[in-house]
């Protein structure tokens, strides 16, 4: 019957036991764990059925590291997957039992460090956000990204290593302690500190004149924009103009695309171009 299935499925998922706090699913998140080291991996857990040749990938790469290895049925990795993300969990047939990832607290901006483009998230509230512009930030070139204990960002999740195929196991963000301290030491060592608003400053194809710069783009919540606590210590703004006139009900860029467009345009200062 319906409701004996039932019953079965849970005592069958009741001997899934989970030494680590958080699980990765997918293949991207799965395989970079594994090769960059930064978390304990406890146990991977695999699909039952015929492996791909990237679930290949994985199982004999977590057999060369001494990883316990788990061939579960698919609602087990469904469920192992959901614990993290309701609403998707899309695993790919492959999940891992994990450690947290190590975040770094800093108190000090890189003093000495020449032609740095890094990036502070204040508010980014969506881990999917989050994800994107860790990605980006890395594929593009960006020193570090920052977020800070004084202003509430996405906690760094399973969903945000998915979200950003994987790249926060190689390129995880930076938490500062003070982020008062940190902007002012950033002006001090001549770092231009640029902020993004709709109504103030140059275009983003405007700044060709940072180049000799180091320079920390600030990108703020999804909904307020950069909290005017943080304005202060911008020494530039910069806007992404429209290629179009707009609908008056689409007016903007979602923060993970306008991260990407400004990190392309800072990057591409830095070369000279």
């Amino acid at each position: 019957s319906c409701s004996s299935s039932r019953r079965a499925k849970k005592v069958k998922e009741s001997y899934i036991y989970l030494e680590g706090s958080e699980v990765l699913y997918g293949y991207f998140p799965v395989l970079l764990a594994l090769q960059s080291q930064l978390r304990q991996v406890f146990k991977l857990f695999i699909t039952k059925h015929k492996l791909s040749l990237r679930q290949k990938r994985i199982v004999e790469l977590a057999t060369r590291n001494n990883i316990d290895i788990d061939a579960v049925d698919s609602h087990v990795l469904d469920m192992l997957a959901r614990r993290e993300d309701k609403e998707r969990g899309v695993h790919q047939g492959i999940c891992v039992d994990v450690s947290s990832i190590p975040i770094q607290y800093i108190n000090e901006y890189p003093i000495n460090a020449s032609r740095r483009t890094d990036i502070l998230l204040s508010g980014i509230k969506d881990p999917f956000n989050m994800g994107s512009i860790i990605r980006s930030s890395y594929f593009l070139g960006v020193n570090d990204v920052f977020i800070s204990e004084d202003y509430k960002t996405s906690s760094i999740s399973p969903i945000v290593s998915k979200a950003s195929s994987g790249t926060l196991e190689i390129h995880p963000p930076k938490k500062i302690l003070n982020i008062d301290s940190f902007l002012n030491q950033c002006l001090q060592s001549k770092c231009l500190v640029i902020g993004v608003d709709c109504n103030k400053g140059s275009s983003s194809r405007d700044i060709n004149d940072l180049s000799q710069n180091n320079k920390m783009l600030i990108m703020g919540s999804e909904d307020k924009g950069i909290d005017s606590n943080l304005t202060k210590y911008c020494t530039n703004f910069v806007t992404i103009p429209p290629g179009r006139d707009l609908h008056p009900d689409v007016d903007s860029l979602n923060v993970s695309t306008a991260s990407a467009v400004l990190i392309s345009e800072l990057m591409r200062t830095n070369k000279g171009e």
